[in-house]
This record gives C-alpha cells, sequence and structure tokens, in this order.
C-alpha cells in the first residue's frame, strides 16, 4: 500500500471488482479505452484476470482511494513494459465523479516516484489514444514526452529515468 496527501493506492483486489465494472460501463471513462465493456461475461473475465495476476514486486495495478473515506476513485498501473527492455508501462483509470481534483496526478505521480526507485527500469512509458487530451496532460505532467507513434490510434509517451 502507498500513501499520497490525500489518497491510499491498494493492491486492486477482487474486493474492488464491482467498482472496477461500474466505472468501466461508464462510457465517457472507456471512450479512449478498448475492451469488452459491453460484453458482461467477457468484462469480468478482462478484470479479474487483471486482478489475479501475479506481477513483479511493487508493479501491478492500484486501487485508489480517497484516504479518509476509502471511496474508490479509480485505478493506477504500473507494468513491465515488454515492447522494451528496462521499461514500465504507467496507466489510469478514474471514475466520472473524480475528474477534476487532481486525484489521476497525485495517483500516478507516487507511481513514477516508486518506477524510479525500482532498480531494472530505466525508461517510463505511458500509451494514450489521439484525442485523449485529459491523458495526454497527464502524461506530460509526469515529464513524459511523444516518443513514437507506433499504432494509428495510439501514441507513446516516454520518459527515461536517470
Amino acid at each position: 500500500m502507498f500513501e499520497t496527501k490525500r489518497l491510499l493506492l491498494k493492491p486492486r483486489t477482487l474486493e474492488y471488482l464491482d467498482d472496477c465494472l461500474a466505472m468501466d460501463r461508464d462510457p465517457e471513462v472507456t471512450r479512449f479505452i478498448p475492451g469488452p465493456w459491453d460484453k458482461p461475461d467477457e468484462h469480468i473475465a478482462f478484470i479479474k484476470q487483471r486482478m489475479t495476476f501475479d506481477y513483479p514486486e511493487n508493479m501491478g495495478y492500484y486501487a485508489v482511494l480517497e484516504k479518509f473515506s476509502e471511496q474508490f476513485l479509480g485505478w493506477v498501473m504500473l507494468l513491465p513494459f515488454h515492447q522494451h527492455a528496462g521499461a514500465a508501462e504507467i496507466g489510469w483509470r478514474f471514475n466520472r465523479q473524480s475528474w477534476g481534483f487532481g486525484y489521476a496526478t497525485e495517483a500516478a505521480m507516487k507511481l513514477k516516484q516508486l518506477a524510479q526507485q525500482l532498480p531494472d527500469i530505466h525508461t517510463l512509458v505511458a500509451e494514450v489514444m489521439l484525442g485523449n487530451e485529459a491523458s495526454i496532460k497527464l502524461a506530460e505532467k509526469l515529464g513524459l514526452e511523444v516518443s513514437d507513434v507506433y499504432e494509428v490510434e495510439h501514441e507513446l509517451y516516454v520518459l527515461e529515468l536517470t
């Protein structure tokens, strides 16, 4: 578990399944994210697989909770980025009610700090779909810059952790 001024970041376990499913059912939340959002059985299996996968130490998905109420706000992730050796991917998704309060920035900054402490991680990347202005702004706040357009609809933002 990790703490920030206003947030708790806890490993995202099955305890948060219903919260994650509800968040993903909001078409505004998943507008820029491909997934099985309109197929209930596939959606549940998709989320459960990510919640139960055995990630490397200090990596994985973290539920983001408001520190005092422990209300679920969304999640952040730090995962091995297999396309580049020594790279970790950072990502985030938050329910619409929590947008505009800086929670995503606060949580992502904590994971950036964590990534900087991991000895085998030298690069931080974020995949952002073209047009997702909120995620582009967050990637830029983290210090990531566009590196390579590698798919038609995605850009790769990169930060060298030196």
